[in-house]
């Protein structure tokens, strides 16, 4: 929390403000662009270790120039959405709608860590472990010209999950006991 240039007592304030507003929408929409897919979000790069007269390689890994690029433009679109913002301490759940550029078939598993932790950077929440119930649908194509493909993102406090899943997916109460 010191990091971030927040005290602990400012989160915990900002985040019963933040439940209140939650109970208050019940939940909350925004739209990001297209990710980048794991494969082009983390690089890897071998380096020499000499140990011995030997040389040995490792790698390391690290988010690349285009993750890091996906990463600030979505923590300045959140800034410009959300201007007083916190991040979230409690338990939520999320539904994530992926309308592509183009109806090619795609992993929405490749998407995920990307957009998991470009929220955490842009300060949605605390940690991305806060998710306790994610759902992941696909949508058809989608583009304005501009931009090609976006994400729709809907959190929601996750003890309300029943009354959201009928919100989200039109079902009754005996199938929510269900899931």
């Amino acid at each position: 929390a010191e990091k971030m240039g927040t005290t602990r007592t400012t989160i915990r304030k900002t985040s019963k403000r933040m439940k209140r507003t939650m109970s208050k929408r019940r939940i909350v929409t925004f739209e990001l662009p297209w990710p980048p897919s794991v494969n082009k979000y983390y690089c890897t790069r071998a380096i020499p270790v000499r140990r011995g007269g030997k040389t040995f390689y490792t790698s390391i890994v690290y988010v690349s120039p285009e993750g890091k690029a996906y990463k600030e433009r979505v923590r300045l679109l959140m800034a410009m959405q959300f201007p007083r913002m916190r991040p979230i301490e409690f338990r939520v759940g999320m539904r994530l709608e992926f309308h592509p550029a183009t109806n090619h078939n795609f992993d929405t598993d490749n998407f995920l860590k990307c957009l998991l932790d470009t929220l955490t950077y842009a300060g949605v929440w605390v940690d991305d472990g806060l998710v306790f119930d994610r759902r992941e649908l696909k949508r058809p194509a989608w583009s304005d010209g501009k931009q090609k493909g976006k994400v729709v993102v809907k959190i929601w406090k996750y003890e309300e999950q029943a009354e959201v899943t009928r919100d989200l997916f039109g079902g009754s109460k005996k199938e929510d006991r269900l899931i």
